[in-house]
């Protein structure tokens, strides 16, 4: 890590565990901008706050502004969760304010998108009832396994399922088990609002899903990795040990789940009571923060080993042929189209870059970083 990496982590720690750690010479603009990437600001300003350290006005305004649209969104949230209430649709809500709930300043920890899972029966006539009508946009119809559209102004995800389930052994498992999460809530409360949630075991299982989906799309952030840090700490040892750890066992999440854990408890200070039941390598817990550091809302590819010449090559030419297997399934059919593929992907990647929709994405960069990331995946068994 370089310094505004590590005195963002120190940070972190600091607004989740109440600590006081001290940073010296801290250069404001490079961790607001590593902050904002990571969706945790607030987070970060609070962190700030308990070093006795002066906090940038922006900063303080910014995590103001965070609490107040916090409010808007659960005020929001009430009223969609009552429509469906009155409408006997069984619901629970996803992430949000059932995460936050559990670090040591709710407000603190911004609220996005509400989502709220329901039944698949229920799934149209829930969005038609929300929308106010039954003509559905096409676009929102592509998404495998949520709608979205704005309600007052907020951004509401209506799910048919948490997530999308890999098309193997594992997934399959994974889909069957979770088709209990409905049958499995619980109602919460946070000041003077009311929530239905899942039980402590659907909960993890659908943060870490939440997260292992992003961190292979080079999309995680540093806020999903406090969510399950969190999440993991506020729930009881015997409950852990006796219904949700077991699960994560059957599941094959426990190794991804355990990494998150061990990350968090040595460079975040979580104590988690000993519910990491496997240990993890400390190369890969290091690697794997640096990968959650270079993800975020605007994620960066490049290759931090600076491999010689010959690695380089092999590493652009196995990263296309993924990417040509992931993203035209024809050639599974047809081999003999690889090499016209070939072609084609490097040239999509430098059209792309130059119409500015890969500002961060160098071929090299792309290659070497999609190797490290399998590699982790592979190790972590995500």
């Amino acid at each position: 890590m370089n310094k505004p990496q590590n005195d963002f982590i120190i940070l972190l720690r600091n607004a989740l565990t109440q600590e006081n750690n001290p940073i010296k010479n801290i250069d404001y603009e490079k961790i607001e901008k590593i902050a904002v990437n990571h969706l945790c600001l607030p987070l970060v300003c609070a962190g700030l706050l308990r070093c006795s350290t002066n906090v940038p006005e922006l900063w303080k305004k910014h995590s103001i502004y965070v609490a107040a649209n916090n409010y808007n969104n659960l005020s929001v949230q009430n009223k969609v969760l009552k429509i469906l209430y009155e409408n006997n649709i069984r619901c629970a809500v996803l992430k949000g304010i059932t995460v936050s709930r559990c670090y040591p300043e709710p407000l603190y920890r911004p609220l996005g998108d509400i989502d709220i899972l329901v039944d698949i029966e229920h799934y149209d006539k829930a969005i038609k009832i929300l929308t106010g009508t039954t003509q559905m946009d096409s676009e929102q119809l592509k998404h495998k396994f949520h709608y979205h559209f704005l309600y007052e102004g907020i951004s509401i995800e209506i799910h048919k399922s948490i997530t999308k389930y890999t098309n193997d052994e594992q997934g399959n498992k994974i889909q069957k088990y979770l088709e209990k999460a409905l049958v499995n809530t619980k109602n919460e409360k946070y000041e003077c609002f009311s929530f239905p949630m899942f039980s402590d075991e659907f909960q993890i299982i659908s943060l870490v899903l939440h997260i292992q989906r992003h961190f292979v799309e080079h999309k995680s952030t540093m806020r999903m990795v406090c969510d399950v840090a969190m999440a993991v700490q506020s729930i009881n040892n015997d409950v852990w040990n006796d219904r949700v750890y077991s699960v994560l066992c059957e599941l094959e999440l426990e190794t991804f789940t355990c990494a998150i854990m061990e990350l968090s408890s040595n460079y975040l200070g979580i104590n988690f009571e000993g519910k990491a039941k496997k240990s993890i390598n400390k190369k890969v817990i290091e690697e794997l923060l640096l990968e959650f550091l270079y993800d975020g809302v605007s994620p960066m590819y490049y290759d931090i080993q600076n491999s010689n010449c010959e690695k380089m090559l092999a590493s652009i030419f196995a990263t296309i042929k993924e990417i040509i297997k992931r993203d035209f399934k024809i050639v599974k059919k047809v081999p003999v189209l690889y090499p016209i593929f070939f072609i084609y992907v490097p040239l999509r990647s430098l059209v792309r870059k130059a119409l500015g929709k890969r500002k961060n994405v160098t071929i090299t960069g792309y290659g070497a970083s999609f190797n490290r990331r399998s590699s982790l995946c592979e190790k972590l068994n995500v």
